[in-house]
């Protein structure tokens, strides 16, 4: 008797582990189907995808798909989609946001945190030029797959030589520096001979010569040395008008140039998106 029991409560788990299963594999955590565009298979894929960037380049790869953004234009509502499941402070360093708008028929992806530094405009655009094919006939798994990829592959070039980030409500006009093999030697050979110069100094103090001591200066001597580090922050911060082009619908800019704005929630995001 207590067997059947048993065996009566291992299959009710097995039915109650099964339908949450499914529950939690259809809506999956950094794919949202608002608008029903995606088969099962489709999403797994973008989940399996999105997965995999995430570990390797530590950035939120997040797609989304909205048939009614409540009279907000595309990228307001991505950007304000971002903030609101977490996105822009879950310890990543930066991430992007691939949706298809029914609403506003349109397709695009918002940036945030690192990721606008390696998708400037023009590389945004490319990403959807790689994903428009796809929308107009239809294939909507296959646009959104098109759209991380190009980015991924973006990141792997690394950040173009010469961007600037341009914030269209601010002002702000930031450049993005890295040091350079010379510069790094250099700042090495300028600690090692600040190390180098005190000890000379009190050597000479004492006026020893190398090789005959009359003092121990290492015994009696004192020499207090401060430590001071600065971090490179890589930006050099001005304020400068730069003229956007108009491009083909939607919003973007060109060039080394990634074109940022402030979100309704304080969070800077670059993008673009293009109407079909």
């Amino acid at each position: 008797m207590k067997e059947k029991w048993m065996v009566r409560i291992a299959v009710f788990l097995f039915f109650v582990c099964s339908f949450f299963g499914g529950k939690v594999s259809a809506d999956t955590a950094s794919v949202y189907d608002e608008a029903g565009l995606l088969t099962e298979a489709e999403k797994l894929e973008l989940e399996e995808r999105a997965a995999g960037y995430e570990e390797s380049y530590r950035m939120n790869f997040v797609v989304m798909t909205v048939a009614d953004t409540g009279g907000r234009e595309e990228d307001e509502y991505a950007d304000w989609f971002y903030e609101q499941h977490g996105y822009t402070d879950n310890g990543q360093k930066g991430g992007a946001i691939f949706y298809i708008d029914m609403d506003n028929r349109a397709v695009g992806m918002e940036t945030n945190g690192e990721m606008i530094l390696f998708m400037t405009d023009r590389r945004i655009e490319d990403a959807i030029d790689a994903a428009f094919g796809y929308v107009e006939r239809e294939e909507y798994g296959k646009a959104l797959l098109a759209l991380m990829d190009t980015t991924a592959q973006y990141i792997e070039e690394g950040i173009e030589s010469g961007q600037v980030t341009y914030n269209e409500d601010t002002g702000e006009y930031r450049r993005y520096r890295t040091i350079t093999g010379i510069e790094g030697l250099l700042a090495l050979l300028i600690a090692v001979a600040a190390g180098i110069i005190p000890c000379v100094a009190v050597a000479g103090r004492y006026r020893m010569k190398w090789g005959s001591q009359t003092y121990n200066f290492r015994e009696n001597g004192e020499l207090d040395i401060t430590l001071s580090e600065e971090s490179f922050l890589g930006q050099h911060v001005t304020r400068r008008h730069i003229p956007k082009d108009p491009g083909d619908g939607g919003h973007g800019g060109g060039g080394h140039v990634s074109t940022t704005h402030q979100s309704s929630g304080g969070h800077e995001f670059g993008g673009g998106s293009r109407n079909f």
